[in-house]
């Protein structure tokens, strides 16, 4: 029996990579939002290699740049993390895509035995008293965009047929977050995401309904990564910075604004929870997740 397209791509993507010195790692990052300043919230020492001279990775993450290094959690402990900016989310889609090509990264570095995802998003508020410029991270999520990365992996060897979500989000970095925002002065609100299709933003009646669901933001192309982890077995801690709010005309000075106000808050709060997410990674000495 043949390995599934996705297998295949990963086996030899993975050879690629080691290769040219990329190292194994335990936490992957994928960047929706803040990309800018993010990376170096973990560690100012990052190493990065450009992808497109690795043949075997889909076309969609060839302009991108993955960045590696250490993290440190001040006792003894690391972790290699893996930091990439997440195309997927708002990329066109290709009539010819693969459906499991938005969440790639996330098979990639879980084959290399990383156990865990954070991802950070930007995403539209639906819920009163959570404003632009505040964070939230996701308790648990509804898949409202129609699409799945999960098509077609029957004949997967990386993960099972139906991959658990229940536990997807984890609780002990997420609580943790909440301790270390609220020292900080940081709003921090737990919420259930919807996950919007790419690449257009939601018109107020889909907000509504998203509402309605049960969601409380609202996130576009956010399903690929979630579900890979899933499927890949990483858990995930997924920060969001609101942008959006209100059922008015989108004003995308104003978003971009609002991003540029949670930005800051992100870098500092993901830099103060380095040593926590090195402990759940399992690499702090006598510790486990």
């Amino acid at each position: 029996m043949t390995a599934s397209p996705l297998d295949a791509l990963v086996l030899n993507t993975t050879a690629a990579l080691r290769d040219a010195g990329v190292p194994d790692p335990d936490v992957l990052c994928l960047l929706g939002t803040g990309s800018d300043a993010l990376p170096f919230a973990f560690t100012a020492e990052l190493t990065s290699l450009a992808l497109d001279g690795i043949d075997a990775i889909p076309a969609l993450w060839r302009d991108a740049s993955l960045s590696f290094g250490q993290l440190d959690d001040g006792s003894g402990g690391n972790a290699t993390i893996w930091v990439l900016d997440d195309l997927g989310l708002d990329a066109p889609m290709d009539p010819e895509e693969a459906a499991f090509v938005r969440g790639f990264p996330v098979w990639l570095a879980g084959s290399c035995g990383a156990s865990l995802l954070i991802h950070t998003s930007a995403a539209g508020t639906l819920r009163d008293g959570l404003c632009a410029g505040n964070l939230a991270v996701l308790q648990d999520h509804l898949n409202l965009s129609g699409t799945t990365p999960l098509y077609a992996l029957g004949e997967s060897k990386l993960g099972p047929l139906f991959p658990d979500v229940s536990t997807l989000h984890t609780a002990g970095l997420r609580e943790k977050a909440g301790e270390l925002a609220k020292q900080q002065g940081i709003e921090l609100a737990e919420v259930i995401a919807a996950c919007a299709a790419p690449v257009s933003l939601a018109t107020p009646a889909e907000r509504a309904w998203f509402q309605k669901a049960g969601a409380e933001v609202w996130i576009q192309g956010l399903a690929g990564p979630l579900l890979a982890a899933a499927h890949a077995g990483l858990s995930v801690m997924a920060l969001t910075a609101i942008t959006a709010e209100g059922d008015g005309p989108t004003d995308i000075p104003a978003m971009l604004g609002a991003s540029s106000v949670a930005a800051p808050k992100m870098a500092a709060l993901l830099h103060s929870l380095t040593p926590a997410i090195v402990r759940f990674a399992g690499c702090a000495a006598g510790e486990s997740k």
